[in-house]
């Protein structure tokens, strides 16, 4: 099953897109696997499928090769691939004795096709930074972090000398 698939599921639905995820990972931890037999298999969508009946599939009880426990489709669908924020009460900014930006933390909602990543694991496939935007449109970068294990992504170290006037963004970078 590729994303054209798991696209046409999502779409019936009313969702853009999707991922194919582990049936595990479904209602809270409860393993579904055992508890939905297949209907289909070698299912094949076009790239413009809206629906599940614009593509291709064989019988699962015409099925020469029988599927494996764990096998199912599940699917976690949104209309974005990836959302970012942060609550305005999940941030914390300390300055030192001169008024300077010391350090700052927040705690990030990351969302991947409508299922929430978890930030809490310190990796070297993700990370967190801070830039400075200017009122000219020019970016400079302030400070980069790892999270800690309560959640909150730490930046210090940062260099305030790029700090102008302008917005400070915070943002995450990682690999899929």
């Amino acid at each position: 099953v590729g994303r054209n698939e798991v696209n046409a599921i999502c779409r019936k639905t009313g969702y853009k897109t999707g991922i194919q995820i582990s049936v595990k990972e479904l209602k809270d931890g409860k393993d579904l696997s055992k508890e939905f037999g297949y209907v289909a298999t070698d299912i094949s969508c076009p790239v413009d499928a809206e629906d599940p009946k614009d593509c291709s599939w064989t019988d699962y009880s015409s099925a020469e090769v029988p599927c494996a426990d764990g096998q199912q489709l599940a699917v976690s669908c949104s209309n974005q691939a990836f959302d970012f924020s942060i609550p305005p009460t999940a941030t914390e900014i300390k300055f030192n004795g001169k008024g300077e930006l010391k350090w700052f933390k927040a705690m990030p909602i990351a969302m991947k096709y409508g299922m929430q990543m978890d930030l809490k694991v310190k990796s070297d496939q993700m990370g967190v930074f801070m830039v400075n935007r200017a009122v000219n449109g020019t970016y400079s970068m302030v400070g980069e972090g790892k999270p800690n294990r309560k959640g909150w992504w730490k930046v210090k170290h940062l260099d305030v000398s790029k700090i102008g006037e302008g917005d400070m963004m915070f943002g995450l970078c990682g690999n899929d």
